[in-house]
């Protein structure tokens, strides 16, 4: 499985699971496990992930994602981001960033 894959698989794990805490019903045909929902929404979470973290999974641009990055967790850390999947997102994009340096 290619990064752009597994990241678009975990997004949907997490944000299925978190959205009921946050008041959010989601959709019927995406409230399933990753391999049963339609391809045509497998296609847009993949191009999600492949445009918003498609630079820095190529190494590209990585001192801005940094920054972006400094700046999300900050907000998170003062509880001004309060979002859940939001602190995941957070994670994961420094997973790939990490992985990058190596």
């Amino acid at each position: 499985m290619d990064e752009v894959e597994a990241l678009a698989r975990k997004f949907h794990e997490v944000y299925e699971r978190l959205a009921p805490s946050f008041g959010y019903e989601t959709r019927h045909e995406s409230a399933k496990p990753w391999e049963e929902i339609p391809e045509a929404v497998r296609a847009l979470t993949r191009a999600v992930v492949a445009e918003v973290c498609g630079p820095a999974m190529r190494g590209e641009r990585t001192k801005g994602v940094w920054e972006a990055l400094v700046v999300l967790e900050t907000l998170r850390d003062q509880r001004k981001l309060r979002m859940a999947p939001m602190s995941d997102a957070i994670e994961a994009v420094r997973a790939l960033l990490l992985k990058d340096q190596e």
